[in-house]
């Protein structure tokens, strides 16, 4: 039986504000919310939503924990299974939310991670380039390649180096 979707509350359906945020919904289809708990859950929702297009907020630890509810340990604790999960960076008091990694890197150990992030990054040609992802101007962005694709970009570029 297949279910008909239709909008329960059609005066209140949701429009796209100018100052758009949003949650890949791969965070739930490739199992990212199940590496972390609720409160890391309710940090990377607040996170999502006050960072500008790049991903970039700098929300006080005293504000995330009043708005969050959570004691400065709990906030701590939030922020570190987001990092240790790759879904943020932060430098105090700057916080990035990151594009999520490859579905196959994102199920590597983490020091896998951590030396494939130390390949060398193609550059991403006008045809391939897409609008929305989060690279400043000049540096790598989180297009999706397969394992094949970065072992054949490696391989080529031993060859023609």
């Amino acid at each position: 039986m297949r279910i008909r979707k239709h909008p329960i509350r059609p005066d209140r359906i949701r429009e796209i504000p100018k100052n758009f945020s949003w949650i890949d919904r791969r965070i739930i289809r490739e199992k990212y919310i199940e590496k972390i708990n609720v409160k890391a859950t309710a940090l990377y929702l607040v996170l999502v939503s006050v960072g500008d297009r790049y991903g970039l907020s700098y929300y006080s630890e005293p504000s995330l924990s009043r708005l969050l509810r959570l004691s400065r340990d709990h906030l701590h604790q939030a922020r570190q299974e987001l990092i240790d999960a790759n879904l943020i960076a932060y430098e105090k008091p700057l916080y990035q939310v990151l594009c999520l990694e490859r579905k196959s890197l994102a199920l590597l150990p983490l020091s896998a991670r951590k030396a494939a992030s130390l390949l060398p990054h193609a550059q991403t040609s006008p045809k391939t380039s897409r609008q929305g992802t989060h690279s400043f101007p000049g540096k790598p962005s989180c297009e999706t390649k397969s394992i094949a694709e970065v072992l054949k970009e490696i391989i080529k570029g031993d060859h023609h180096g």
